[in-house]
């Protein structure tokens, strides 16, 4: 279990990873950024009503297209991501209204189905979201 930083140096991991990101990677779309003193490692990326961010994001920090988890109800759809970016590690998140075309299987994750984008589900193909 990580301890929870008692002051700002603490959080160094995800902030330099956020500072490499700034520098490196400035023309990505804006979006919400948290860092938490509870996951001092972790970098919070979130993108509201744009998918099309969200594979910029995804296409830009390297996490390939097979790594990406999706979950569609009701209310719409969350993709979701997880890479290691600099000494951090980057949760990628993208939420949108709507339901996409839905996979016959999948995965449980907490009682609710999450389906992988991967040659196992060929309906789900890469930039269907977009």
């Amino acid at each position: 279990m990580i301890e929870t930083p008692t002051n700002l140096a603490g959080q160094h991991p995800a902030l330099s990873a956020l500072t490499q990101i700034a520098v490196s990677l400035g023309h990505l779309p804006a979006a919400n950024i948290d860092i938490s003193s509870v996951y001092p490692d972790r970098l919070f990326i979130r993108l509201h009503d744009n998918l099309g961010a969200f594979e910029a994001w995804r296409d830009a920090l390297g996490i390939p297209a097979d790594a990406v988890f999706y979950r569609s109800g009701a209310s719409g759809m969350t993709l979701k991501a997880e890479s290691r970016y600099a000494a951090a590690t980057i949760e990628l998140t993208a939420q949108a209204p709507g339901e996409p075309r839905r996979p016959r299987t999948g995965n449980t994750l907490r009682g609710r189905p999450y389906f992988r984008r991967s040659a196992d589900h060929p309906q789900c193909e890469p930039n269907s979201w977009l």
